[in-house]
């Protein structure tokens, strides 16, 4: 076919005549070592548990089991967690456990929370104990002081709800925690008659 006179020529880009010749194996290999740093990341961060072990080891608690039930939460959620708030409100039976790290009391507390917890049976109820720690969260353990009367000011504590209400509250302040066998006692205490009470 004969070209015409009308005919426009060909536009030629001579401004983008140097494109950048980059072999798909560099964009792979580019790919793959940022998708290396982020599985990194995520591998060793430390997870929820985890964590919570390694706050109490700071402090010397080593009896502690790396199995333990502790998943700390904050009394307000976000936009991609729950708060305590919200599991109160929603779930049949809570336990949440109130404390710090650097608290002597809680220290001497975390342990037979922890190991109870199972050997009771309370883990046939609920899967979790969920852990206010105060020093990261004063704000929600104001708010949650103010929506369930009872708690004290004072560290350690736990309590247990049913169906959003708190029917039974432990706090370390108004118990004799003079030895290692009344504490491991009271604590004991604490999840039988929570037991009693969620079969009532």
């Amino acid at each position: 076919m004969a070209r015409t006179a009308n005919a426009k020529p060909a536009k030629i880009d001579k401004y983008n005549k140097n494109q950048s010749n980059v072999s798909p194996f560099t964009w792979i290999s580019i790919a793959g070592f940022f998708l290396a740093i982020i599985v990194l990341l995520i591998v060793l961060t430390p997870n929820n548990p985890e964590k919570i072990l390694k706050a109490y080891e700071a402090y010397g608690v080593t009896t502690m089991p790396e199995d333990h039930p502790l998943y700390q939460i904050k009394y307000e959620g976000s936009l991609f967690k729950k708060g305590l708030k919200d599991i109160i409100e929603k779930e049949e039976v809570v336990i949440v456990y109130i404390g710090y790290a650097a608290c002597p009391g809680c220290q001497t507390h975390v342990t037979p929370i922890s190991t109870y917890f199972t050997s009771t049976g309370m883990n046939q109820y609920t899967d979790k104990v969920y852990y206010m720690d105060v020093t990261a969260d004063i704000k929600g353990f104001e708010a949650l002081s103010a929506a369930h009367a009872g708690f004290a000011t004072s560290t350690p504590q736990i309590a247990l709800f049913i169906n959003g209400e708190m029917v039974k509250l432990y706090a370390a302040a108004n118990a004799d925690t003079s030895t290692s066998t009344m504490i491991n006692r009271n604590i004991r205490n604490f999840y039988e008659d929570g037991i009693d009470l969620i079969n009532a």
